[in-house]
């Protein structure tokens, strides 16, 4: 299945990252039933802070301070998000 420009190590990890979106998109449907639509969206937005964590893990750089500073709001945003009264599904007992 190699392709022009396409070293073959590349679709072992196209494969992984198809089906690690497949998982995650049923884990989140998962989560929609147990939890609020909310909180739920809330958690979804912390994928920009996690990729932004971890390209800087990979990279090897440190982030400057602006950077910083950004992905800490960006933080407690979803965490206030998340936490607002009523985020909670009322689950009959």
């Amino acid at each position: 299945m190699p392709s022009r420009g396409r070293p073959p190590v590349f679709w072992p990890w196209l494969l992984l990252g198809a089906l690690s979106q497949i998982i995650a998109t049923g884990l989140m449907l998962v989560a929609m039933n147990d939890r609020s639509f909310v909180v739920t969206t809330a958690y979804l937005k912390t994928e920009a802070i996690q990729t932004a964590i971890f390209g800087f893990g990979v990279s090897r750089r440190s982030p400057d301070v602006l950077k910083v500073i950004a992905i800490v709001i960006a933080t407690v945003g979803v965490v206030i998000t998340a936490l607002r009264p009523g985020g909670e599904k009322n689950l009959p007992s």
